[in-house]
């Protein structure tokens, strides 16, 4: 039993790894756009506004971010790619968003929430 359980969290580790969310999904928890605007960033637009928006709607800036799991997953990224990277300061989410910048401009948004609840008594 162990070993079918283990085979099968391998075959889906290895899905999540490589199956990037397609391009202009949005929803609440995650999201991939190449269009349009999330956050207060738009497609297109500057990455300094972008920065300040997302800042002012509680994000913090956590600077350049490399193409790793976390971005493969949302954009398809290649080794060298780098995003900028927000995370929620709410104690009720958290996760990330993500800023694929070329040159100076915001090219895509990606994004993972997640709600976290809160202790009650």
């Amino acid at each position: 039993m162990f070993k079918y359980l283990l085979i099968a969290a391998l075959v889906s580790g290895v899905a999540a790894c490589t199956t990037a969310i397609p391009p202009d999904t949005e929803t609440a928890g995650y999201g991939h756009l190449v269009s349009g605007a999330k956050f207060g960033a738009v497609i297109g637009g500057d990455s300094t506004e972008a920065t300040a928006a997302l800042t002012a709607q509680g994000f913090a800036y956590q600077g350049a971010a490399p193409c790793s799991n976390d971005t493969r997953a949302l954009f398809s990224c290649r080794e060298g790619e780098t995003f900028l990277s927000f995370q929620p300061l709410a104690l009720d989410r958290r996760g990330h968003v993500y800023l694929k910048i070329e040159n100076g401009k915001i090219a895509a948004i990606g994004w993972r929430l997640a709600n976290v609840p809160a202790l009650e008594g």
